[in-house]
């Protein structure tokens, strides 16, 4: 009964930090941002609703409330197991790439990372 509880909690926590892991604040023609610092108008790139497929190209900024602002991140997980995206172009204004951002990436063929990141 107690291997059953223990194993209970963590699942519950893994479903706890998918969810927490994967939300985001906002959507712009289809790729998720995340608020970086609202203060500095900058985002990071995340996962959202739907994986991403295809090619992608994020844009060095993004408008959403009437406020531009600059993509300098791509997120923690942003585009895990998109195992339908074939490549990713970034733009200079990326600055970093987080933790298994692009893990389980089966079909990407190309990324362009600037020399910024």
């Amino acid at each position: 009964m107690k291997q059953l509880l223990k194993k209970s909690l963590f699942a519950f926590m893994g479903l706890l930090f998918y969810s927490t892991t994967f939300a985001y604040d906002f959507e712009v023609d289809g790729i998720y941002y995340n608020y970086i610092k609202i203060s500095a108008k900058t985002v990071a790139v995340t996962s959202g609703n739907s994986k991403y497929t295809g090619p992608i190209t994020i844009p060095s900024s993004v408008t959403y409330n009437n406020t531009t602002y600059s993509v300098t991140e791509i997120g923690n997980y942003a585009f895990y197991y998109c195992s339908d995206m074939t490549s990713v172009n970034l733009p200079y204004s990326i600055t970093s790439i987080n933790h298994c951002a692009f893990g389980g990436c089966n079909s990407l063929t190309s990324i362009n990372i600037p020399n910024s990141v």
